[in-house]
This record gives structure tokens, C-alpha cells and sequence, in this order.
């Protein structure tokens, strides 16, 4: 567990500077939950909230010594995070040609 909570940091801020950085290069939100809070503040709340509930569970498993939860966490938003560079390809990509 003591890697892993390091590891869901990270992963919380590469989420947020693709997601940003996705977002300046034109891209949108996939998902309704986060689009939703974005569409009622902005973009950086939006996406400051969602990640103040990441951590508010994160800081349950770890109260509740669940460090299972924290790993498979991990694992999704990892996944998320190369899907945000697959995007930021795509526009960048398309954008040039």
C-alpha cells in the first residue's frame, strides 16, 4: 500500500492536466458525471470535485485498510490516462493535417 498511495497522486494529477490539456486541444468530456460538473462551474472545479470524491474514497480504503481498492484504482485510472494521450494524439494529429 505504501506505493500504491503515491501512485494514485500521480495518477489523480496526470488526469487532470490531460484532461485540461485534452480540453484546450478541443476535445470533450466522455463522461456524463464529470461533464455535468464541469458544465455547472467550469472545468477546472468540475474536475476538482471529482477529484476531491477520488480521495475522499481513496481516504475511506485506507481508513478502512482496504489497500485493494487503492490498487485497482490504479489500474482504471491508468487506463484513463492513456486513453486522455490517445486523444491528445488524435487532436494533435488531426489538428495538422
Amino acid at each position: 500500500m505504501i506505493t500504491a498511495i503515491p501512485v494514485f497522486i500521480a495518477l489523480q494529477a496526470l488526469d487532470v492536466a490531460t484532461t485540461l490539456l485534452g480540453f484546450h486541444l478541443g476535445g470533450a468530456e466522455a463522461s456524463p458525471f464529470i461533464r455535468a460538473l464541469i458544465h455547472t462551474s467550469s472545468p477546472v472545479v468540475g474536475l476538482m470535485a471529482c477529484k476531491l470524491v477520488a480521495f475522499a474514497i481513496a481516504g475511506i480504503a485506507v481508513a478502512i485498510r482496504r489497500p485493494r481498492v487503492i490498487k485497482l484504482a490504479n489500474f482504471g485510472f491508468s487506463a484513463l490516462v492513456a486513453w486522455n494521450v490517445v486523444i491528445i494524439a488524435v487532436l494533435t494529429i488531426g489538428g495538422r493535417a
